[in-house]
């Protein structure tokens, strides 16, 4: 089992509590919807602990698929393949993790905000903070499903920051070879369509649960990036998944 190494963090703020310049930053001057589902996580990865204890690729759904539908499967079988691959943000299950060593990458490393202990017999996962990024050599491959739009809102311990997502992206961007790829999945505000050139969607904030993005956050987010692809995720959420290409070297 993956648990996150024994630290107390004061419960994040409720959206009251926070100054109204910054209430009007979050809502970037009331562009931006405000409604409320609060969650105290803060002392926990995203998704709790991780029930795994060998890094097996052993699927865990039905037929193989990790619960993550064919479509994501078969991107990661593309684009993972015998790559040294970063997981931003992991979920109940090292789901992600173990579904990229199922399409062959050679090696998995965790992005999280609270270190994770991961047992010595895994041997091909391995689990790095924000702390340790100026240290490591730069990743072929990211994965991120569900992590950015909780960037900054404070729900896993991260510190309150309207524009946590882009800056974390932009994090991202100094972590990957130029031409490496992200697998991205992120939830879509009301109305939301992923049309590269006429993007559609109310851009919404659900305090601290997440953000949905829409027609004025999106292309905030990935600036910079090249949209490959994507394709729709079937769940509770307006969710698309979009596999992007990192433009470092066009964009300087």
């Amino acid at each position: 089992m993956f648990k996150v190494k024994s630290k107390t963090i004061k419960a994040p703020p409720r959206f009251g509590w926070l100054s109204e310049e910054i209430q009007k930053e979050f809502s970037m001057n009331d562009k931006v919807n405000i409604n409320f589902n609060y969650y105290k996580d803060q002392n926990v990865v995203q998704g709790g602990n991780f029930q795994i204890n060998t890094d097996s690729p052993v699927p865990l759904g039905k037929n193989g698929n990790y619960k993550l539908g064919k479509e994501t499967m078969e991107a990661l079988n593309k684009y993972v393949k015998e790559k040294n691959v970063l997981v931003v943000g992991s979920t109940n299950g090292a789901v992600i993790e173990r579904a990229c060593l199922h399409a062959k990458a050679n090696s998995v490393t965790i992005l999280e905000y609270n270190p994770i202990v991961v047992p010595d017999k895994v041997k091909k996962i391995k689990s790095i903070t924000y702390e340790d990024i100026d240290n490591i050599e730069k990743f072929d491959v990211a994965c991120s499903f569900s992590t950015y739009e909780h960037s900054g809102l404070g729900r896993y311990g991260d510190t309150i920051d309207p524009n946590g997502d882009i800056k974390s992206m932009s994090i991202l961007k100094t972590m990957l070879i130029d031409d490496g790829y992200l697998i991205l999945m992120v939830p879509l505000g009301k109305g939301g369509k992923p049309a590269p050139d006429d993007f559609k969607g109310e851009d919404e904030i659900l305090w601290n649960a997440h953000r949905a993005y829409g027609e004025i956050r999106w292309p905030m987010l990935i600036e910079g990036w090249e949209i490959v692809f994507w394709y729709e995720q079937k769940g509770k959420w307006n969710q698309y998944i979009w596999v992007l290409r990192n433009n470092n070297d066009k964009n300087n």
